[in-house]
């Protein structure tokens, strides 16, 4: 894998918003320099952006904190 690829995992089976925020949470913790976010077509922030199917995305975690660093999203803990 490259640093700069990312990979969408597209979820066939029903899950719910739960399972699916669990299983993210779990992949993150075991993870060091991946970083995994989620979307499910049941779930808004209210901005109505979420994907049509469940899905897990992997990302580059150094390549995605630079970019929220660029882009001013980005906040240190």
């Amino acid at each position: 894998m490259r640093s700069q690829d990312t990979f969408v995992y597209t979820i066939k089976e029903d899950i719910t918003v739960d399972a699916l925020q669990e299983i993210v949470h779990r992949l993150n913790k075991s993870q060091k320099k991946q970083e995994f976010l989620w979307s499910h077509p049941a779930y808004t922030d209210g901005s109505n952006n979420q994907t049509s199917v469940a899905v897990i995305i992997q990302q580059d975690r150094r390549i995605l904190r630079k970019l929220r660093k660029d882009y001013g999203t980005f906040k240190e803990r």
